[in-house]
């Protein structure tokens, strides 16, 4: 036993440490439950009175008990080594070769069936365009906007009568996107202008020419339109022969796909006369040297009734910059813009006078306002 004071190490069961006089540990004694006696520590019975005594408690400490399972662990690992894999030594076992070999043909191995696409036919396909119906809207019109027959607008909305139709209501019109005559008008038809419709407007939803538009209703000269105004729509004669084409342009309308507006989204709001007002819009269609986007801008005041004016852009890019001049004064802020493109074309005739043909409908609307 040592000192737990100085560490000396002493013999026997001496109550202090000699060296230092530290008072030493003594083990607990140990009495007899029956008589009192007290006995060995050991001891099984007691020498009195003969009774069992109690065995003395044994523990391990827990930290001790840490120790020899992790000494017990490694040595478990070590013998059984499971980390090592033995792999089987390949043998190579010498073949002789007695009969020659067949000559290898290659095979040729299609590929899946997911990779494997027909090429595509020259029977064009159907195309679907969604038309919102307006105010006075009839679909006769509708079908000579986009060069299709009210009979077949009819099959593809399922309508019960052609004259069942209102405002606001989503037509589908059916189209094929390759090039084609107009439908041609056995009679003259009338419509009646709508609000904040131009010639240019009518014009395209008929597909006929400014000029013959002008002329069909004795209009010398390019003007505004009335609301409510009745004009006439001259019939379209057939295409001519290839002898008789107009030089620089042809009478056949190509189904050309409306422009599709990019920017500014609808309902944007711009502010200060400084401010970049820049449109833009993309077209499936590639315009030729004669041919071009007009974008039409209308805008009303604060507490206007109907437009206060009306401007018209003709361009062969995808995007025009308003000019500066278009800001509202501040008695006139803010100022609600209306914008839509159109796809023309400008030729000459034989005669050397210069038509313009609508080739596209209008594009959808947007509207912006300016501060």
């Amino acid at each position: 036993m040592r000192c737990p004071v100085c560490g000396e190490e002493i013999e026997g069961r001496e109550a202090v440490c000699p060296s230092c006089g530290n008072p030493l540990p003594q083990p607990k004694a140990r009495f007899c439950p029956r008589c009192g006696t007290k006995v060995s520590r050991y001891a099984k019975d007691c020498f009195l009175c003969g009774a069992p005594l109690d065995r003395p408690s044994f523990s391990i400490p827990l930290p001790d008990l840490a120790v020899v399972a992790l000494i017990a662990t490694l040595i478990a690992v070590w013998f059984f080594r499971p980390f090592q894999i033995s792999l089987p030594s390949p043998s190579v076992t010498p073949t002789p070769s007695l009969h020659p070999t067949s000559t290898f043909t290659p095979t040729f191995t299609p590929y899946p069936t997911p990779f494997i696409r027909a090429l595509p036919t020259s029977t064009p396909t159907p195309a679907y365009i969604v038309h919102i119906v307006q105010a006075n809207e009839v679909l006769e019109a509708i079908a000579a906007r986009y060069g299709t027959t009210v009979e077949a607008i009819v099959k593809a909305n399922n309508l019960q009568s052609p004259n069942l139709i209102w405002e606001g209501e989503k037509l589908i019109i059916p189209v094929t996107p390759t090039l084609q005559s107009p439908v041609a008008q056995t009679q003259p038809i009338t419509y009646t202008v709508q609000k904040g419709q131009t010639l240019i407007d009518v014009a395209v939803m008929f597909k006929v020419p400014v000029k013959a538009l002008m002329e069909a209703n004795n209009i010398p000269e390019p003007r505004a339109l009335r609301e409510g105004e009745v004009l006439v729509i001259p019939a379209l004669t057939p295409s001519p022969t290839p002898s008789s084409i107009p030089i620089g342009g042809s009478e056949e309308v190509p189904s050309v796909p409306e422009p599709i507006l990019l920017s500014p989204p609808d309902g944007a709001i711009f502010k200060g006369p400084e401010a970049k007002v820049f449109l833009s819009w993309t077209s499936l269609y590639t315009l030729e040297e004669n041919e071009w986007f007009v974008v039409r801008v209308r805008y009303r005041d604060r507490n206007s009734q109907d437009w206060n004016g009306e401007e018209h852009y003709w361009t062969q890019a995808t995007g025009i910059l308003l000019p500066s001049h278009l800001a509202p004064p501040a008695e006139a802020s803010p100022r609600l813009f209306r914008w839509d493109v159109t796809i023309v074309q400008k030729y000459t005739t034989q005669n050397g006078q210069t038509e313009i043909l609508a080739l596209s409908p209008i594009s959808q609307s947007r509207d912006f306002l300016w501060h």
